[in-house]
């Protein structure tokens, strides 16, 4: 079915009365569901377009009379009116303490949905969180009555002399290169919503403010969309189908209302609108006097006008890196801002971009500007070779002369050749010192079951390595990396943190070097592994900075050099459980391992981001692309290999969180057959395997089998005689639940008081799972009637988790039925209506 199809049925409806289109809509979904369904919702999207479209509302469609110069809402007088739209009005407004100008947004209770009301509240949640110079400061909130009008409205810092990005431009005559400028600092912006979670989903012009000194601010996150918030609340969940934002600067995605298909990539096509704009001084559309249906027609039918038709002389690069960011399907986009950042820099720093064609004719002419000078030295090489040997012919003279030439060309060369020989020796030299490392292994009982832990205790850095520090630093190098990956994390911290101190004291002289770019991107890709070390070892601050300050430190390093880094950055986010942060890092290395040809490290990111589209609660996205890493895992490495067992993983839980528990329940065998045989039946991945399993058979009502795999569980953790980690956590809460749940509490309540207690130093401070484990502890000592030990408790951790979540989150409300009922079976009733009506 074609979208024109569908724009013919709509424009045609559209010249109807109201009970022929009725009639003509019956008909429709009598022979064409589908197309009956995208009619009725243009026609609704049509009905409800003052708000969609941003058509100049009625003075009192949006805020209700009382609102008018003079007013008072909390501590703001209203002074004048600044603009007004779909979701409220903007006044300008004075405030007394601190004595101040502020922007306050205004939206009446009646005069809009329960969707747009809660939008509103959303706006001022997102903002609060939200601390950027490139951001409008969010101030405070608050409802007020008004000669029987509730309004909401909240404050936020006032742009001086704001005027849209794309009319600052023109007007201050901005150079391309200025032009880029802006862009990126809006791209910061937009980068940093990404790594707390929120996409803004409405990029517009009038969305990006500059002051009238040239301050950048972007401003209205009214319908972003928390990425952690993903369960809302129903009422205020964007259904399929529903289109939010300024429809020209839509991604095709939201054009088709596919809810679970927004994301980075969505907000990195309307920077490309943007960017388009700025670069070209016009749409890539041409949008000017058309009907809703045919814009979008528009959008997902046709490419839009090439960057360079439309401006000629703007540099091939530029251009191709806008048609990548305007790519229809998001996963050929940029999959997110921080990529199409690094492009940008790649054009700015005259090296390839990763959007254009890498045609040998394209990279010769970015050698040749990013490297004038050592071009022309080797023009002059071939220059002077020629007129030497023309000199054989014609004379002395051209011939000293080419003589000359070759000789600073030949001292040239013998530094490039230096170097090369350089890395040479160092790669046979390492390779000298590992394969030693087998030297004592003969064919007795003893070497073949050595483990690799032995082997590696069992050697040492020999004289002739420990002599020259390159070598030494990049075997000490590869011992803590296999140190680490066998979590022998002490061992590991040793060689990695001695590597660290080699290149530390030859710094200078490896900066200084041919091959300092080199020892930079290794060191940054150490200092990363390290990072994590340290934060296993128990290090947490002293870790997450060093990875961090690598992961800062690599956004202009190459493709390999990269990767190195944010594999373990990633990793470190997913063992967090920090999955908003994870998903965009997650799909980079994705998008940067498939250009470097790398598909086992891309279906490991793939996986990676899966497992943070589930923990979002998107299991739709999660169970498509676990699904889709484990059948191309299964098919590079085979279905034994830890990649696929742990695609398969993800993609179980994907289904079970969406509810298909008949197919997860079909692949679990497998799945718990493999990881035991692969690590073991005390291991933590097999231990978390069988705990995922219980919590299937509670889905299932077979509570018994779950009561006794999940005591099982524990008891293999408790044995094991280690340190209590996030997943014997998580069995230990899920055991105390799974006992309360049955009518156990008393039996219950020491289970839950132990995770209540190990939350506090097992789980990051902003894991919601710490006051999540500790009310449920709560609520089990108020069935117990020890309401004295359960109330503080409950408050406080309700209170921590309302920080952590976003309004709306469905947990919230879960728990807040939970808490009543607490109090309601403890003899507060006025209190447990409270909480039920909050």
């Amino acid at each position: 079915m074609t979208w024109q199809r569908v724009r013919l049925e709509f424009e045609s409806l559209l010249a109807l009365g109201e009970p022929a289109r009725t009639a003509r809509l019956r008909e429709l979904e009598s022979t064409d569901q589908w197309l009956a369904e995208q009619v009725r919702e243009l026609l609704q999207h049509d009905t409800d377009a003052a708000s969609f479209l941003e058509r100049p509302p009625e003075p009192t469609a949006v805020v209700p009379e009382p609102a008018s110069a003079g007013r008072r809402l909390g501590r703001f007088e209203l002074l004048q009116p600044l603009g007004s739209g779909g979701m409220g009005a903007v006044w300008l407004a004075q405030q007394q303490d601190p004595e101040r100008r502020v922007a306050l947004k205004v939206v009446g209770r009646g005069a809009c949905s329960e969707a747009e009301r809660w939008r509103f509240r959303h706006e001022a949640q997102v903002l609060a969180g939200l601390n950027h110079a490139g951001i409008a400061t969010f101030f405070e909130a608050g409802t007020d009555v008004l000669d029987g009008h509730e309004v909401a409205w909240f404050a936020m810092e006032l742009v001086d002399g704001a005027t849209d990005v794309l009319t600052w431009a023109q007007k201050s005559a901005l150079s391309r290169d200025e032009r880029l400028d802006l862009f990126l600092r809006l791209c910061e912006a937009v980068e940093y919503g990404h790594r707390r979670g929120v996409l803004h989903r409405d990029l517009k012009p009038g969305n990006v403010l500059v002051s009238r000194d040239g301050q950048l601010k972007l401003i209205d996150f009214g319908i972003a969309r928390a990425l952690q918030g993903a369960a809302v609340a129903p009422a205020a969940r964007t259904q399929t189908g529903e289109m939010v934002g300024t429809v020209q600067y839509m991604a095709p995605e939201q054009l088709l209302g596919r809810a679970d298909s927004i994301g980075t990539a969505s907000d990195v096509y309307a920077l490309g609108m943007l960017l388009y704009h700025l670069l070209c001084e016009r749409a890539p559309f041409d949008f000017e006097g058309v009907p809703f249906a045919r814009i979008a027609e528009l959008v997902l039918e046709r490419e839009p006008l090439a960057p360079t038709a439309a401006r000629p002389e703007l540099p091939k690069d530029l251009g191709w890196i806008l048609v990548r960011a305007l790519e229809k399907d998001p996963t050929r986009r940029y999959a997110t801002v921080s990529a199409l950042v690094a492009d940008i820099a790649r054009f700015a720093s005259h090296e390839p971009v990763w959007a254009g064609p890498p045609s040998s004719r394209y990279r010769l002419q970015k050698f040749v500007r990013r490297h004038r000078l050592a071009v022309g030295v080797l023009g002059t090489v071939l220059a002077g070779l020629g007129a030497g040997v023309w000199g054989l012919w014609h004379g002395l003279t051209q011939a000293h002369a080419g003589e000359l030439a070759a000789q600073q060309g030949e001292q040239a060369a013998r530094r490039g050749e230096a170097t090369a020989l350089r890395a040479a020796d160092l790669s046979r030299e390492v390779a000298r010192v590992l394969v030693s490392l087998f030297d004592g292994i003969d064919d007795t009982i003893a070497s073949r079951e050595m483990t690799v832990h032995e082997l590696l205790d069992a050697s040492d850095i020999d004289e002739r390595a420990a002599a020259d520090p390159a070598v030494e630093y990049a075997v000490r190098e590869v011992r803590g990396t296999v140190y680490a990956r066998l979590h022998r994390y002490p061992e590991a911290r040793r060689e990695l943190e001695q590597a660290r101190e080699l290149r530390g004291q030859r710094a200078a002289q490896l900066a200084e070097s041919a091959d300092g770019a080199f020892w930079h991107e290794r060191g940054l890709a150490l200092d990363a592994r390290l990072g994590r070390v340290l934060v296993a070892s128990g290090e947490r601050e002293r870790g997450w900075q060093l990875v961090r300050d690598a992961v800062a430190g690599s956004a202009q390093a190459s493709p390999a050099a990269r990767i190195a880094v944010l594999r373990p950055f990633c990793a470190l986010l997913a063992e967090a459980r920090q999955d908003a942060e994870l998903l965009p890092w997650a799909q980079q290395v994705s998008e940067l391992a498939r250009g470097a040809g790398n598909e086992s490290t891309a279906l490991e990111a793939d996986v990676y981001a899966a497992e943070a589209l589930l923990g979002l609660g998107r299991h739709g996205e999660a169970r498509a692309l676990a699904e889709q890493s484990w059948r191309a895992a299964t098919e590079l490495h085979g279905s034994a290999h830890a990649r696929t067992l742990r695609a398969l993983a993800t993609y179980v839980a994907a289904a079970q969180g969406s509810g298909d528990a008949e197919a997860a329940e079909e692949l679990y065998p497998a799945l718990v057959e493999g990881t035991r045989a692969l690590y073991g039946p005390d291991h933590t991945n097999t231990l978390t395997v069988l705990g995922n399993q219980c919590t299937l058979l509670l889905q299932r009502g077979k509570r018994r089998q779950a009561l006794d795999g999940l005591r099982e569980v524990v008891r293999i953790y408790d044995a094991r005689g280690a340190g209590v980690d996030q997943n014997h956590l998580a069995a230990i809460s899920n055991l105390g639940m799974l006992l309360d749940k049955t009518g156990r509490s008393a039996e219950a309540e020491p289970v839950l008081a132990r995770a209540a207690g190990l939350t506090r130093e097992v789980l990051d401070a902003r894991d919601p799972n710490g006051p999540i484990m500790r009310i449920n502890h709560a609520v089990c000592l108020a069935a117990l009637k020890r309401w004295a030990e359960a109330e503080p408790l409950l408050r406080a951790e309700y209170a921590n988790l309302e920080r952590l979540l976003p309004a709306g989150h469905p947990v919230l409300a879960q728990l807040r039925r939970a808490i009543a009922s607490a109090f309601e079976a403890n003899g507060q009733r006025e209190e447990a209506a409270s909480w039920r009506a909050r």
